[in-house]
């Protein structure tokens, strides 16, 4: 099972959370992000895990974390 790291956000913290600006985002990246998202809203069950696990992937890439952060932040073993 996976090990899930919970965070607290707080108001200041966001304040100095960089927020990729989705007009530099390259746009077929941009395009997968927002049919993903249209998808997810429609479905529910194992398969809408699946595409938020795709969802967290590519917003990942987005924001430009490397293999290290995203195993920080909860993507992948913790090992």
């Amino acid at each position: 099972m996976q090990n899930l790291c919970r965070v607290s956000l707080e108001v200041s913290t966001l304040k100095r959370t960089p927020i990729p600006d989705p007009k530099a985002i390259e746009p077929s990246l941009f395009r997968v992000i927002v049919d993903l998202v249209s998808k997810r809203l429609e479905i529910t069950g194992s398969e809408a895990r699946e595409i938020e696990l795709m969802l967290d992937e590519h917003v990942a890439n987005a924001y430009g974390l490397s293999s290290s952060e995203k195993r920080l932040v909860g993507m992948g073993s913790l090992e």
